[in-house]
């Protein structure tokens, strides 16, 4: 716990049991063809971070709901944000990606939040594994953000802590740590994200603009 507030990420070995990875795998690759049909052969491209995304908070993903839901995941998000959490449903989600990702952090709404993410394939710092620069969720956004993205410089050249994973493994991050890759074979995604619940006028407002937010992607979802 105090590693993870620390730092802002862990790595979290051998979680997921092989027979559960393959569970995830077959219910995102068919939520995937589902959804995008034969674009999911297709390799994802465009802007930003190119893929092919998926919601898994459905009953198309039995396995997902039950470990979103189990006290696996939600016991241990609890630990780590040390309180009550809540699921944020759009971000349970099974993604195709192609390439790699600049240097970003997924929000700049100031909540306690945790993300597990599990890679289906085995990954390092050339195929497309998540790269963090540790104690980053600590500054405020404008902090880093403005002078990462005013020097010249490609993903691999700032000093960064690479995390290869293998199929099992599940990487456990603060939302605002700032991550990306480099590179990057064709790969599968199963992610989930977790904030705490509120306690304070302060905190409340905060979770509000957060699933106020989450909520502009509905239309982009499957029924």
């Amino acid at each position: 716990v105090d590693r993870f507030r620390c730092f802002g990420y862990l790595v979290l070995r051998g979680l997921l049991d092989p027979a559960l990875v393959a569970t995830l795998r077959d219910e995102v690759v068919a939520t995937m063809l589902a959804v995008h049909g034969d674009r999911y052969h297709e390799r994802p491209t465009g802007p930003g971070m190119p893929g092919h995304y998926s919601c898994l908070l459905g009953p198309w993903a039995p396995c997902t709901v039950e470990l979103v839901d189990g006290r696996r995941l939600v016991g241990l998000a609890e630990r780590l944000v040390g309180g009550a959490v809540l699921p944020s449903p759009v971000d349970t989600q099974g993604i195709r990606f192609a390439g790699g990702a600049g240097w970003h952090s997924d929000t700049d709404i100031r909540v306690r939040a945790v993300r597990f993410v599990a890679y289906l394939e085995p990954l390092d710092g050339t195929t497309g594994a998540l790269r963090v620069l540790p104690g980053s969720h600590r500054l405020p956004e404008e902090a880093l953000g403005r002078h990462l993205h005013s020097i010249d410089v490609d993903v691999p050249d700032v000093p960064a802590q690479v995390l290869a994973t293998e199929p099992g493994d599940v990487i456990a991050f603060d939302p605002q740590l700032w991550h990306a890759s480099w590179g990057g074979r064709d790969r599968h995604q199963w992610t989930t994200l977790y904030v705490r619940d509120a306690i304070t006028p302060s905190w409340r407002a905060g979770l509000g603009e957060w699933f106020a937010e989450s909520t502009s992607d509905r239309d982009a979802l499957p029924e």
